[in-house]
C-alpha cells in the first residue's frame, strides 16, 4: 500500500509540474551506484552497495535556477551478515522535491547544484544473525520504514545531439528522521524540451 501511494504521488507531482511549467522543462534518467549505511535495530550496516534507478523532472525558475521533483527505485539488494550486523534484503521507492542552481565555471563546466527533501518507503526482509563462524543463529522479523532525508547533489551534462544531454552526477542523502544514509555516483541522460 505504501509503495502504491509513493508511485501515485510521484506521478501526481510530475503531472502538476508539467501542467504549471511556464518554460520548457527537462527530464533526466539517473542510474547510479550508491554506498548505503543502515542503522538497523539488530546492528549497524556500513557501506552496503546498491544500484538505484532515479528519474528527475526539472523546471526552470529563472536564470540558472530550477525546481525539481524526483522519484527513484531500489530493487532487491542483499547484504550479508557478520558478527556485528544482520543480513538484510531491502527494496523500496523514494520521492522528493527541491531547488537547483547552475554555476558557470567554464564553457564546458556548468554544474547544477541541488538541495531537496526526500521521502523513502523501504522494506527490510530476510533479516537474520550469524555467529563467529558464519552460521545462522537467529531469524529476525521483517520490517518496513518511512525514511526522511535531506539530499544534496551536483551534476554536469554536455549536449550530445539536439535535445539529448549526457553527464555525470554525485549526491549525498543524510538522515533527517531516518535509519538510512547514502552517497553515490552515476550517469545522467537528459532530454530538454526547449531544444526540440
Amino acid at each position: 500500500m505504501i509503495k502504491l501511494t509513493a508511485i501515485t504521488a510521484t506521478f501526481a507531482l510530475l503531472a502538476v509540474a508539467a501542467a504549471t511549467a511556464e518554460t520548457d522543462p527537462e527530464i533526466f534518467i539517473l542510474p547510479a551506484i550508491n554506498y548505503v549505511s543502515i542503522d538497523d535495530p539488530a546492528g549497524d550496516i556500513d557501506d552496503a552497495v546498491a544500484a538505484p534507478f532515479n528519474l528527475r523532472w526539472q523546471i526552470p525558475a529563472g536564470y540558472d535556477r530550477a525546481w525539481y521533483t524526483e522519484s527513484g527505485y531500489i530493487s532487491d539488494t542483499s547484504i550479508d551478515a557478520d558478527e556485528a550486523s544482520p543480513a538484510i534484503t531491502y527494496d523500496g521507492w523514494h520521492i522528493g522535491a527541491g531547488h537547483a542552481w547552475r554555476f558557470r565555471a567554464t564553457r564546458e563546466l556548468k554544474p547544477w547544484v541541488s538541495v531537496g527533501l526526500r521521502v523513502a518507503s523501504i522494506d527490510y526482509a530476510d533479516r537474520y544473525l550469524v555467529d563467529g563462524e558464519g552460521y545462522r543463529t537467529d531469524t529476525l522479523p521483517d520490517r518496513s520504514a518511512t525514511e526522511y532525508m535531506l539530499a544534496a547533489g551536483i551534476a554536469n551534462t554536455w549536449n550530445i545531439s539536439g535535445p539529448f544531454h549526457l553527464g555525470v552526477f554525485a549526491e549525498y542523502a543524510m538522515p533527517v528522521s531516518s535509519d538510512m544514509s547514502s552517497s553515490g555516483l552515476g550517469l545522467v541522460l537528459g532530454y530538454s524540451f526547449s531544444d526540440n
